[in-house]
């Protein structure tokens, strides 16, 4: 008699111990960050730390960098708005296009819980520079002021972020960058469509100090918009940029950023590249460089006039860079004139366009 009611006890015993664990799980205090399409994006875990990368990557993609800084992460947070927003651009300009965005675990943990984050969009991947590093930067910087408000943590990270692109073609920009519209996207990614590994303007302020004699001439490049290939010559230059930043940390070199370790690295390739001609087999390729154009490619760079402009307009003309038909603005006056609100990105409706950007 007992058996023939055993099944049905069964039945009724992993229905209610269902029930439990259903219960529980939606009780759990676990959040997981919604990625932008499922199985075609990364999917943040915070509660692992981790990303869930793709099997593969698209052919063109644009990364950004925000590390912590030594005052604490109020600024680092407020950049993250800032670039959250940069990257929304961007996307919108060009639909489909990946961005992934380099940022220290801690500093996005504090963002995602200050401001309830339920996903990473524009961001595809969000990688985390403790997951990237040789050696823990404590032992490299030791925490040491240059310039009173940047460590050199910070640019040994966007180093990094260079190295580590996913993108086989890709567009590295600053947190204070914006494009002006879809025809500026497409133009700076076709670039080096005719020829060349790696574009990007140069530098109109002086050099910083060398610990060799290198010419003035040899001018420094700027590295808030970087095109580059990420073929074998770009990749012995970017270890070349980290290991000529290192050697001027461990001897006490005071470079003002992290361009002075770019042109120490360029300056390298060149003279082997130039002294070896005669042997091609054992000389490693030069880098073909393509330089922007300062006024009408790059927009940077802005006297008086065009930063009162910037204060003056309306939000219907527009900044002076995208009036004046640049590809894409690297000015804090123009792309950081309308502040966004902590959780900028968070606050508009799925699929509304970001405004575009606007002067103070």
């Amino acid at each position: 008699m007992a058996s023939r009611y055993l099944p049905v006890i069964v039945i009724l015993l992993v229905g209610a111990l269902s029930s439990i664990v259903l219960l529980f799980l939606s009780s759990s205090p676990t959040k997981h960050i919604r990625p932008i399409c499922t199985n075609e994006t990364d999917i943040w875990d915070s509660n692992h730390g981790t990303a869930r990368t793709p099997a593969g990557y698209p052919a063109r993609g644009v990364i950004y960098a925000v590390a912590s800084m030594e005052q604490g992460h109020d600024k680092a947070a407020l950049l993250l708005d800032y670039t959250f927003r940069a990257a929304e651009l961007a996307t919108h300009y060009a639909p489909g296009l990946f961005a992934t965005l380099f940022t220290d675990k801690a500093l996005f943990n504090e963002y995602v819980q200050t401001h309830q984050i339920q996903t990473t969009r524009p961001f595809a991947q969000v990688v985390f520079f403790e997951d990237k590093l040789n050696e823990p930067l404590s032992s490299t910087t030791q925490n040491t002021s240059w310039t009173g408000q940047k460590i050199p943590s910070i640019w040994l990270k966007k180093i990094v972020s260079f190295q580590h692109t996913p993108y086989p073609l890709t567009a590295f920009l600053d947190s204070d960058t914006c494009f002006c519209g879809p025809e500026g996207v497409e133009k700076l990614f076709n670039v080096l469509a005719k020829g060349g590994d790696i574009a990007y303007i140069l530098e109109k302020d002086a050099p910083s100090p060398s610990y060799r004699n290198i010419s003035l001439e040899f001018p420094e490049r700027n590295t808030g918009v970087v095109v580059y290939h990420t073929n074998a010559q770009v990749r012995r230059l970017l270890r070349l940029w980290e290991r000529h930043f290192l050697r001027a940390l461990r001897t006490g070199l005071r470079h003002q950023h992290d361009q002075a370790s770019l042109r120490e690295a360029l300056y390298d390739i060149n003279a082997e590249a130039n002294e070896d001609i005669g042997h091609p087999s054992s000389t490693p390729a030069q880098v073909s460089e393509v330089i922007l154009r300062h006024r009408r490619d790059v927009c940077r760079g802005y006297g008086h006039r065009k930063r009162n402009r910037c204060r003056t307009s309306t939000s219907e003309e527009g900044g002076p860079g995208c009036s004046e038909q640049c590809w894409i603005v690297h000015e804090k006056c123009e792309c950081w004139a309308q502040k966004p609100n902590w959780g900028y990105h968070r606050r508009r409706p799925e699929g509304a366009a970001p405004p575009p950007p606007r002067p103070l």
